[in-house]
């Protein structure tokens, strides 16, 4: 009796190609300041290498390349800038790396607080 599926090549072709899958960093936050970001690494007892601070783009690159990372999205880090002229510096300069690097870098805006009505306006 012959079986329909014995004669099935199931080689894969040496052209075909695989592609390792997309890392997508969610959790990547910016910082501005390094010294006060490196004061509030001492209250909560968290180290930031000192060679990210301040963090710079080609650095976090560099880092991402080494971890097998294509994108991060970045953000502000929590509770970091609470005045919301400074936040809407940190929103323009990340909407301008997301612009320099588009497949490297997306970006969350922050807000100064999150009861910050009116500061959610100029998102816009």
């Amino acid at each position: 009796m012959s079986h329909p599926h014995t004669n099935v090549n199931c080689s894969i072709s040496p052209t075909t190609q695989f592609h390792s899958p997309k890392i997508i960093d969610v959790h990547h936050h910016v910082f501005f300041d390094a010294q006060k970001k490196a004061k509030k690494n001492a209250l909560v007892g968290w180290i930031t290498p000192p060679e990210h601070l301040p963090w710079r783009p080609s650095p976090a690159m560099l880092a991402m390349d080494t971890m097998g990372i294509q994108t991060a999205i970045l953000s502000p880090p929590p509770v970091a800038i609470t005045n919301r002229t400074e936040v809407r510096a940190m929103n323009i300069y990340l909407s301008q790396l997301r612009a320099a690097y588009p497949t490297r870098f997306g970006f969350l805006a922050g807000l100064p607080t999150l009861g910050d009505v009116q500061g959610s306006d100029t998102l816009e």
